[in-house]
């Protein structure tokens, strides 16, 4: 889930970071613990509203297609033992279920309350607050952070032109905000594939290239947003890595207890004043707990050889 693209795989902090547990774009929505708290107002469902509809319905739709199968086994067997009177009466009763079953079908056929522009319109306006919700009630953390959502340590990137979310780097269809959640919740509990060690390399190779002084490197600064760009450079490579997921990776990497590279270089992150690199937009995560972290510039120390 959470192992860097394979462009980058070949090219790994002490760290010190700038915390803000009240600054950035994260938004925690508050709600109440029962669904008539949801975020909506009276007039307008919501998806999980319309798929729990949807869900009663079919579920109606197939009783009522056991029940006209039941009918029709029972006018079989009439007609198999020759029962006139059993016959009649089967085929009555095969006509009600039949009628039964056809409204049952009906009523599901059109339950889903949105059309496709409407669909796309709730995806892009309202299917965060409403994911987020879902979220609350099962105790599961989502925040917003710029055009994602954040549930640490994934990434979730909602996408309205195709009816679908994006994961990480995969696509999920399965959006109703109930059953996602749950699908988050599982997530979060299992072991990152992150590899912090393969990071830090990555990120050396790259200040390398940046500073352009080969193995005596001692400690300038250097804008992370200029080493995500020299990373990403390739436009394949920034589809599939975004931002986002690069602040991510910093973040995980801060906490992974990695110091240092391979060859002994230490590395760490400046602060917010002092530096050239620190004028530029820091990039930021939102961590568990809500807060932001904050990302400035990265420098790497390479002992002398002798």
């Amino acid at each position: 889930m959470y192992s860097l693209p394979s462009q980058m795989r070949q090219a790994s902090f002490a760290l010190n970071t700038e915390t803000n547990p009240g600054a950035g774009s994260a938004e925690p929505v508050d709600g109440g613990h029962d669904r008539e708290a949801r975020p909506a107002d009276e007039q307008t469902p919501t998806f999980e509203e319309g798929f729990e509809r949807v869900e009663e319905l079919a579920q109606a739709a197939a009783k009522a297609a056991q029940q006209l199968g039941a009918r029709a086994r029972a006018l079989q067997r009439a007609a198999k033992t020759g029962n006139i009177s059993g016959l009649r009466g089967a085929c009555e009763r095969l006509s009600e279920a039949s009628g039964a079953a056809r409204q049952a079908v009906a009523n599901a056929a059109d339950a889903w309350p949105f059309d496709p522009e409407e669909e796309e319109a709730y995806l892009r306006d309202a299917y965060d607050q409403e994911l987020i919700y879902e979220g609350k009630l099962i105790g599961l953390s989502i925040l917003r952070q710029d055009a994602v959502l954040v549930v640490s340590p994934a990434i979730v990137r909602i996408l309205p032109d195709k009816l679908a979310v994006r994961i990480e780097r995969k696509q999920n269809a399965n959006i109703r905000p109930s059953h996602l959640a749950s699908v988050l919740r599982r997530e979060q509990t299992k072991r990152p594939r992150f590899t912090s060690k393969q990071f830090v390399e990555a990120l050396w190779k790259t200040y390398q290239d940046i500073t352009e002084k080969g193995m005596e490197i001692y400690g300038t600064p250097e804008s992370l947003r200029d080493i995500y760009d020299r990373l990403t450079r390739l436009p394949d490579i920034r589809r599939e890595y975004s931002e986002q997921e690069f602040c991510r990776d910093l973040y995980l990497l801060d906490h992974s207890g990695v110091r240092q590279t391979r060859g002994g270089a230490a590395v760490a992150f400046s602060g917010s004043t002092g530096t050239r690199q620190s004028r530029k937009k820091p990039l930021q995560f939102v961590g568990p707990d809500g807060e932001v972290v904050k990302y400035y510039a990265i420098s790497f120390t390479q002992l002398q050889r002798r």
